[in-house]
């Protein structure tokens, strides 16, 4: 997994109370805040820590939901990290902070581990499992976000059926050797999710043509998708690429992705 320039913006207050109380304000967000995984990282984060605060947490939305790019998840963990600071500076113990955080995190969410160090990982089990790489040279990126949607649970749900009728899980485990490879420029890429969503939601293969059509060296889905990153030679190219696509009325981002360093 490695980590993107662009994301979500939040913000937090956060002081000591007799009992905690959390309060989010967002204008995109449609479902109920207490629901939401920022709402529920502070009020984690209470109860574990045992500590009352309250906090005044303000969201702005850029990562579309249902998108795969673990928007609602890089925000609860950017929620404990900024509770943990409030935490470290109030007196609180180091040691103890150190314990819970990454437990916090996985009980929140597979993918939230990867977020609180936010650098590239290969990430085995659930996602919750992260060996942390040392970061490199960016990657010059063009997000393509369609305005079709794909749940979650419903990509991971359609994936195993899938798999149980193939018998086709294949359980990468080591690093692939290209991730070291100084030489090597364009990895090569892989998503399992990719064949199972074609089949269910055949439009979504727009996205990953326009890429191709606009130059990129390498396309492919974003975790269970529904967005699409093609990877290009130079951040001209993936700029000037970014603007053809917009032309053609789809939304797409020029962004940057942290690379892994040799060894």
């Amino acid at each position: 997994m490695l980590p993107l320039n662009w994301g979500d913006r939040l913000s937090l207050k956060v002081q000591g109370a007799e009992n905690t109380q959390i309060f989010l304000k967002s204008k995109n967000l449609k479902l109920n805040p207490k629901k939401n995984l920022v709402y529920r990282a502070a009020e984690l984060f209470s109860k574990q820590m045992k500590v009352n605060f309250r906090a005044e947490i303000q969201l702005i939305k850029n990562v579309p939901t249902g998108a795969g790019l673990g928007g609602g998840s890089s925000d609860a963990a950017k929620t404990l990290e900024l509770l943990a600071n409030w935490y470290l500076t109030s007196g609180g113990s180091r040691a103890r902070l150190k314990k819970n955080l990454h437990s916090m995190a996985a009980k929140l969410g597979s993918d939230i581990p990867f977020f609180l160090k936010n650098t590239p990982a290969w990430c085995t089990g659930f996602g919750e499992k992260c060996d942390w790489l040392s970061p490199g040279n960016s990657w010059p990126l063009v997000l393509v976000l369609p305005t079709q949607k794909v749940p979650t649970p419903w990509a991971y749900r359609e994936l195993d059926r899938a798999r149980e009728k193939y018998q086709s899980v294949q359980m990468k485990r080591d690093f692939p050797k290209w991730i070291f490879d100084s030489e090597i420029k364009i990895p090569k890429l892989e998503n399992d999710f990719e064949e199972i969503i074609f089949k269910l939601k055949p439009a979504l293969k727009n996205a990953a043509k326009v890429l191709a059509q606009f130059g990129a060296l390498a396309v492919r889905m974003s975790g269970s998708g529904s967005s699409f990153f093609g990877v290009y030679e130079s951040e001209a190219v993936a700029k000037k690429a970014a603007a053809q696509i917009r032309r053609k009325k789809i939304k797409a981002l020029f962004v940057k992705a942290t690379g892994v360093a040799p060894k």
